[in-house]
């Protein structure tokens, strides 16, 4: 996770000269570069070089740039490898089958340290596991107990049982292939050039390793490497850092050419979103407030709570409220967003936060209690209907009947048929003669005369 590197000075009383440098991989968690106050020799070169921390220098930035958000712009890279870890893989097997294997204690020795040859055994992660193989075991049993004792040595070493193909023989002397189980083991770290060995502690281990396939490497690992920014870098996770440390780039292919990586407004189009949100909310705000007369009091005052109550905590993320409305100022939302992005969740997103309790209340006008998901509603519990003040409702249904009650007035049976309209005069209550022409003398429903 340590780089060194031999720069040339671009600033400074020493400008030109070469200096070296030593880095932490940003990418990984809590790195960070220091040197231990190491006695005798080591301690006096590091006086010679003048080793000491450096102030990182912030390149130029643009307007809308902010010191933990990566600059604006491209960034030339060049993947020449992807980091592979050491691999170790065994055949595949029936799972199902007996093993062939003879039942004993084996003892596998393992090594996760330095590939550099000669470099002492005492550096890196050592130790060894002993695999039981028991009489009537299948290759499942073996093959699950090996990833087992692997897998729990060591935080360095990975073993699991994998999807595999074995080879089999057809009466006609050919090959065929077929789905099986096999094992995979290996190394676990983000040191640049550490390597797993895995080899047997005896001659019968030895043995064990190779009926299972395992004596030689499937992947022997390898760094990372890559040209940003016109330096060339290594890196054993693959994860590079630039920009000082506020870009991460990961290479999981390779390509000749040098490509550029841009660097876009992500954060904004964030911004973007929730200032779309909040004209919405100020279009239904003023549309409640011009048809104040027509909706009940509450609901009005409720609308208006729902940034009234979180006003302070809105102001603190960029979001200002003038007169019963909400703007957002983008330049300290975005400040906010990178400096502190856990106090604009839980004011945003949390508990209670703006947007849950806005949803809740559109979706209680929309659907009733509760709205559709289920949440209780504190002021609209009937839906949209609810939100409309009984003058209203009596004045929309006295409009409604308007129409109906013009029509009872008397009409000529020509000015009937002209409007093209079923009658319906029977009061089951009254007295009224059925006869529809009046022909018994008493007077029928329709009128002949006109």
């Amino acid at each position: 996770p340590v780089g060194a590197s031999v720069r040339t000075n671009a600033s400074g009383s020493f400008i030109g000269r070469e200096v070296l440098a030593l880095t932490a991989d940003a990418s990984l968690a809590g790195q960070a570069v220091g040197l231990a106050q190491t006695p005798g020799a080591a301690f006096g070169l590091a006086n010679w070089l003048g080793l000491a921390a450096a102030n990182v220098q912030t390149p130029a930035r643009s307007a809308g740039d902010y010191g933990d958000m990566a600059a604006l712009g491209d960034t030339g890279v060049t993947a020449q490898a992807r980091a592979t870890p050491t691999r170790y893989a065994s055949h595949g097997f029936d799972p199902e089958a007996p093993t062939t294997l003879a039942p004993g204690n084996y003892t596998l020795d393992y090594l996760v340290g330095p590939s550099t040859v000669g470099a002492p055994s005492s550096v890196g992660e050592a130790g060894s596991v002993s695999i039981l193989v028991s009489s009537g075991d299948t290759w499942q049993d073996v093959l699950s107990r090996m990833a087992s004792a692997l897998g729990s040595a060591s935080p360095s070493l990975v073993a699991r049982l994998v999807p595999a193909r074995r080879v089999y023989d057809l009466p006609t002397g050919e090959h065929g292939l077929t789905d099986a189980t096999g094992l995979e083991v290996q190394a676990h770290t983000v040191k640049s050039d550490w390597r797993l060995r895995l080899s047997g502690a005896d001659a019968a281990s030895e043995g064990f390793l190779a009926a299972l396939g395992m004596d030689t490497l499937a992947d022997p690992g390898s760094t990372a490497r890559a040209v940003i920014g016109g330096q060339q870098r290594e890196s054993a996770s693959g994860t590079f850092s630039a920009d000082s440390g506020r870009l991460s780039l990961g290479v999981s292919g390779t390509f000749g050419e040098e490509a550029p990586v841009w660097v876009r407004q992500g954060a904004q189009s964030l911004a973007g979103a929730l200032a779309d949100v909040l004209a919405s909310y100020n279009e239904v705000g003023g549309l409640l407030s011009r048809n104040a007369g027509e909706v009940k009091d509450t609901v009005v005052d409720d609308w208006t709570a729902l940034a009234a109550n979180r006003a302070l905590a809105l102001g603190n993320i960029g979001v200002e409220r003038a007169s019963q409305a909400l703007w957002l100022a983008e330049e300290d939302f975005l400040v906010a967003l990178l400096a502190r992005p856990g106090e604009v969740k839980d004011t945003l997103l949390g508990a209670d936060g703006f947007l849950p309790a806005l949803k809740e209340r559109v979706e209680a006008g929309l659907f009733g209690a509760g709205g559709e998901s289920g949440n209780e509603a504190a002021s609209v519990p009937g839906g949209v209907e609810s939100w409309i003040s009984d003058g209203a409702k009596a004045r929309a249904e006295e409009d409604a009947f308007a129409p109906y009650r013009r029509s009872q007035a008397a009409r000529t049976e020509v000015e009937v048929e002209k409007s093209n309209q079923l009658l319906d005069l029977y009061d089951a209550a009254s007295a009224v003669s059925l006869d529809f022409l009046g022909a018994g003398g008493a007077g029928g429903i329709v009128r002949r005369r006109g």
